[in-house]
C-alpha cells in the first residue's frame, strides 16, 4: 500500500503498546495521527517520530471517556484532509479495585474508553474505508479475554472478550470487500 498520503490513527498512543504501534508504523513509512490524553507526551512522541522516521505526524489530545471524543477525532481528521487507512483502537485502562468498590461513573468511563469509543471510531472510519476499497481496523485486546475471571477488574476480561468478538464479526463481515 502507498504510505505517503495515508495515515495510521492510533488511540492511546502516548505510552505502552500504542506508543510501540505508532513507532512501528512510522518505521514502515506511514504517517501517523496520535491521540491520547497527555498533550505533552503526544507532542514529544510526534517530534521523535517525525525526526527519526521522516513521516508526517499529527497529534490530537483526546479523552475517550468523553462521549464526544470519537466525533471530535473524526472531524479533526476530515478538517485536515487526513486519509486514515489504518485505525488502531488501542486506548485503555483498568479500574484497579474490586467491583463493589468502584463507582458507577468509573465503570461507565471504563466502558466508554474500551467499548463505546471503539464502536464509534470504527463506525466513523469504516464507511470511508469501504468507499475507497482499502483500509484496516485493528482492535488491541488482551490475554485477559481468555484468562479466568479476576477478583479485581471485574469488567476488564469481559470487555476484552467483547473486543475480540467484535473484531471477529467485523472480519467476517468486511474481509475482502
Amino acid at each position: 500500500m502507498e504510505t505517503r498520503n495515508t495515515f495510521v490513527l492510533v488511540t492511546g498512543a502516548s505510552s505502552g503498546i500504542g506508543l510501540e504501534i505508532a513507532r512501528s508504523f512510522a518505521r514502515r513509512g506511514y504517517n501517523t495521527i496520535l491521540t491520547a490524553r497527555s498533550k505533552d507526551k503526544l507532542k514529544d512522541l510526534a517530534k521523535e517520530i517525525s525526526d527519526n522516521f521522516k513521516v508526517k505526524t499529527s497529534v490530537f489530545p483526546s479523552d475517550l471517556s468523553d462521549k464526544t471524543a470519537p466525533d471530535k477525532i473524526y472531524k479533526f481528521c476530515k478538517l485536515n484532509k487526513y486519509e486514515v487507512s489504518i485505525l488502531v483502537n488501542n486506548a485503555g485502562f483498568a479500574n484497579p479495585d474490586k467491583f463493589h468498590k468502584t463507582s458507577m461513573e468509573d465503570e461507565e468511563r471504563f466502558i466508554r474508553v474500551l467499548g463505546t469509543s471503539v464502536i464509534a471510531l470504527t463506525k466513523l472510519f469504516l464507511n470511508e474505508m469501504l468507499d475507497k476499497k482499502h483500509g484496516r481496523i485493528m482492535i488491541v485486546s488482551s490475554v485477559a479475554a481468555y484468562a479466568p475471571p479476576s477478583e479485581i477488574q471485574s469488567l476488564y476480561g469481559p470487555i476484552k472478550t467483547f473486543m475480540n468478538r467484535f473484531s471477529e464479526s467485523l472480519n467476517r463481515s468486511y474481509n475482502y470487500k
